[in-house]
């Protein structure tokens, strides 16, 4: 027994020094004529510039290399998929996998904004070494690089590529430009999208137009994009992808009916980014597509769609204050329940019913400006109809408040002011000064209660049926009758 477990106990330490053997090159080194190098790039003072590592001279396929790098000035550097390696002047063990030759990789560099024009932030590239899959090391020949310090301007130039069903793409813009306006045709040819990287890292980019030709924005799009407070999403725009606005400094995102998805990590750390307001038309949003955007306030979703995990920030007291308002059931709902943020549910405003046109218009202003207090929706799309004097306010198609037109005077609601309209007035006053239950509808008491009077709770006096009678009394006999304090 002793024996079986002495050779247990020997393979398993085989199987060990294997596995290790897996992780860790072996000891040593053997030479390579492989060269890495990083392309030499451009920026603004304090922008971030993307540098293509590339690895030749060398047949070798490499699991992954790691390199160090030397720089004057603390710089950032970040991989592409957006993880940081903090702001220092030197980095050791930078790694990178499944490099083969001729193959590119991506690096980001933050370079410090006291740099000018003319400069160059010179890239010293040390400790270079490929690792195969079997654990071999060889020593790489680093090649240095430097990234060039351009000013900002104006003037910029959008490159285009052929894409689908004879439209095309943006696929980068040369230049620094501050602001930036995409055309609705390039050549006479449709613009359908913004194609992945094409403004990624723009970090002095504070603008952007698009076209209302606009459908789909890829991968990386403006990731990065830091001064990028605000953009305006056309009707047209039917997806958001992967990655698309991370990192970038957008203080709100409201995007239009039409648009179906929103990917993955789309707008992943915003940390800027405190109101979303999200149309029927959405029916996915993919993981992580708001995540650490901490500072978020408000959520207005009108959709009921699939919510993949992590799609909104978790609770924390930087957004404690998170309110999502949407459908009573719906996967938002769900969703608040389950994160513990605040739920609203849209539409549940009313005011109390007015009757006088006047009136009427500044009731329909004031539902308006409490609908967006309570939702944070910019109301600009809303029906506005009127049947039968009745007045009705809906967004969406949902009808959230109406109102009722009645002319005062005409408390049979017949259309005309008469004595019957002056008797039914008396009738009721009589009733409400004898403390006997009330007979008129409100809003026929509205009707009879012409002058205004609000120091009586509005309710009825016998100068309502006075008044009422002595209109009838001159448009009997003059064709038209007129009093100032009867509102009309």
């Amino acid at each position: 027994m002793k024996r079986f477990f002495r050779i247990i106990t020997v393979l398993c330490s085989i199987a060990i020094i294997i596995s290790i053997g897996g992780v860790f090159p072996a000891s040593g080194e053997e030479e390579c004529s492989g060269i890495l190098t990083i392309a030499p790039g451009k920026t603004v003072p304090g922008g971030t510039c993307t540098m293509s590592l590339s690895l030749t001279g060398t047949d070798i396929e490499f699991e992954y290399f790691t390199f160090s790098l030397d720089m004057e000035l603390p710089g950032k550097l970040m991989y592409a998929d957006g993880s940081e390696m903090g702001v220092s002047n030197s980095y050791s063990s930078i790694h990178f996998y499944r490099i083969y030759p001729g193959s590119k990789s991506v690096l980001y560099i933050t370079v410090p904004g006291d740099l000018k024009q003319g400069d160059k932030f010179p890239l010293k590239i040390t400790k270079t070494f490929g690792y195969t899959t079997d654990g071999t090391k060889y020593s790489l020949t680093p090649k240095d690089s430097y990234v060039e310090i351009t000013a900002k301007s104006s003037s910029y130039e959008l490159q285009y590529e052929n894409y689908y069903s004879d439209t095309v793409k943006v696929v980068g813009c040369t230049g620094y430009p501050e602001s930036v306006v995409i055309p609705e045709t390039y050549n006479g040819v449709k613009v359908s999208c913004i194609d992945r990287n094409a403004f990624e890292y723009q970090s002095q980019l504070k603008s952007i137009t698009l076209p209302d030709t606009l459908e789909l924005i890829c991968q990386y799009a403006f990731n990065g994009c830091s001064q990028l407070s605000e953009i305006s999403f056309p009707s047209s725009l039917k997806g958001i992808e992967q990655c698309a606005f991370s990192k970038s400094g957008l203080t709100k995102a409201v995007f239009p009916y039409g648009i179906n998805k929103i990917g993955s990590r789309a707008f992943y750390k915003c940390q800027d980014l405190s109101y979303i307001y999200l149309p029927k038309s959405i029916t996915l949003i993919e993981s992580s597509a708001f995540y650490d955007c901490n500072f978020l306030e408000r959520v207005v979703a009108k959709c009921d769609p699939e919510i993949e995990s992590q799609a909104l920030p978790l609770k924390s007291f930087l957004n404690k204050n998170l309110t999502i308002y949407g459908k009573p059931g719906s996967s938002f709902e769900k969703l608040a329940n389950e994160e513990s943020f605040d739920f609203k549910p849209l539409y549940t405003t009313s005011l109390d019913v007015v009757h006088n046109a006047f009136e009427e218009r500044q009731s329909l202003i004031r539902t308006l400006m409490k609908v967006m207090y309570y939702t944070g929706e910019e109301v600009s799309d809303y029906d506005y109809t009127v049947k039968d004097n009745v007045a009705s306010v809906s967004v969406d198609g949902t009808v959230y408040h109406s109102i009722t037109f009645v002319k005062r005077g005409d408390v049979n609601g017949d259309g005309k002011i008469t004595a019957e309209d002056a008797s039914l007035a008396f009738s009721e006053y009589k009733r409400m000064y004898k403390g006997q239950p009330q007979k008129l509808s409100d809003s026929e008491i509205y009707a009879a209660n012409v002058d205004g009077d609000t120091s009586q709770d509005n309710k009825l006096t016998a100068k309502d049926a006075s008044y009422i009678f002595s209109y009838y009394k001159e448009e009997y006999k003059n064709g038209t009758a007129s009093f100032p304090f009867l509102k009309q």
